[in-house]
């Protein structure tokens, strides 16, 4: 139906894909970057295949809005909703919903000792606004069998025509 590989993070059909198809886009710039990435030259090939975009930008602007301004808009996502969990796909504001996600990723890099966008007074402050920094139970994996999303990935090409989130 839609012609390419561009799920959305929060497409209701699948959200698992819609991260899944993030995730192999994280992975494929952290390969670029020459770090260990889980990304192999298999699964990339798969995805080029099928012809799966690495990047959805158009090149103009910034990629990350200004810091304090989207820390602003979650105080006051806080206010209106009672938590900081905006969804990733949140119509009400979707570059907010991506940003708190990339909080969360630049936090776990920070835990594990590696160069972090994520600053000791980023941490404070969100922290002191009651942020969760997984929202995960502990249940089940962090990431759904590779090759199930791959085929799942497919599937949604052949409905939708993309596989761009």
């Amino acid at each position: 139906d839609h012609g390419d590989c561009n799920v959305p993070q929060g497409w209701k059909g699948n959200i698992q894909l819609g991260r899944w198809v993030s995730s192999q886009r994280s992975e494929y710039h952290v390969l670029k970057k020459g770090r260990p990435s889980r990304m192999t030259e298999e699964r990339l090939r798969k995805l080029e295949g099928i012809g799966f975009q690495w990047s959805l930008r158009s090149g103009t602007g910034t990629p990350h809005a200004d810091w304090d301004q989207r820390f602003n808009e979650l105080k006051q996502y806080k206010v209106d909703h009672g938590d900081c969990n905006v969804p990733q796909g949140w119509k009400g504001n979707i570059q907010l919903g991506r940003w708190v996600s990339s909080q969360r990723s630049e936090y776990h890099v920070l835990k594990k000792g590696r160069p972090s966008r994520m600053t000791e007074e980023r941490l404070r402050k969100l922290e002191g606004i009651g942020f969760q920094w997984s929202l995960r139970s502990g249940t089940g994996t962090p990431h759904a069998d590779w090759d199930q999303r791959f085929n799942e990935l497919k599937q949604y090409k052949v409905d939708h025509g993309d596989c761009n989130v």
